[in-house]
């Protein structure tokens, strides 16, 4: 059973609406369940270990975190303080120097609508000042088994710099189609149709807002079997 939309439910991407952004989109088929995807993207720990051209050697463990959910929303927080500059973010830097205070904060509202933060700033300095590169993660189940993944990536920096936009695009898109889709895709293998909580998966820290949005997504299904039987 999936829960029905609701268009006043909508979470907020207005931020993509910003004069000084410029953004570009994305789409993946993946033969996954969709709350697979929503598990790698809520654990921001996983970029230090399968994508290079987003982290560094030795980001995990330089990385705090924080995990908060209020309602029907989950955010899932990461921080590198004086960390140095990622391939990524070489990309659009304009702050002093070669390192830099990073954060990746992710926001998952129910069912499947993910909203990520990410930036760099000088050492100290507030986040709006320095440059972000913010992505949005629409996820719509297809089967059991298959979703619909629409993606879109933005930018406050170089607005009029196609070539760049270009360079950013291909970078996440790489990260997303040789680097996550294939391990989701080998885990729902492994997994094949038995249910998540069967496993009895092994519970790394990583995956605490995962797991709270798991938890609250059981409840909101429920929630909706029982309406509709009512």
């Amino acid at each position: 059973a999936w829960l029905k939309a609701d268009d006043a439910l909508i979470p907020d991407f207005s931020l993509f609406d910003d004069a000084g952004f410029v953004t570009s989109r994305g789409y993946l088929h993946v033969r996954a369940n969709y709350e697979l995807i929503n598990d790698n993207l809520l654990d921001l720990s996983h970029a230090a270990f399968i994508h290079p051209f987003l982290t560094n050697e030795g980001y995990a463990s330089r990385s705090r975190s924080e995990v908060k959910s209020e309602g029907t929303t989950v955010w899932s927080y990461l921080w590198n303080d004086n960390e140095p500059l990622t391939p990524l973010f070489r990309l659009v830097w304009d702050g002093k120097g070669e390192r830099c205070d990073m954060r990746a904060h992710m926001r998952w509202n129910a069912p499947s609508s993910l909203l990520l933060d990410v930036g760099v700033t000088d050492l100290g300095a507030t986040p709006a000042a320095g440059p972000a590169l913010p992505s949005a993660h629409l996820l719509t189940p297809e089967s059991e088994a298959s979703t619909h993944y629409f993606w879109m990536v933005g930018r406050n920096r170089l607005a009029h710099d196609v070539d760049l936009g270009r360079a950013i695009h291909a970078g996440i898109a790489q990260a997303f189609t040789t680097e996550d889709e294939p391990m989701i895709t080998r885990i729902a293998e492994n997994m094949g149709p038995a249910e998540f909580w069967s496993l009895k998966p092994v519970i790394l820290p990583g995956d605490a807002a995962a797991l709270r949005a798991r938890r609250l997504l059981s409840d909101l299904i429920v929630a909706e079997g029982n309406h509709r039987a009512a």
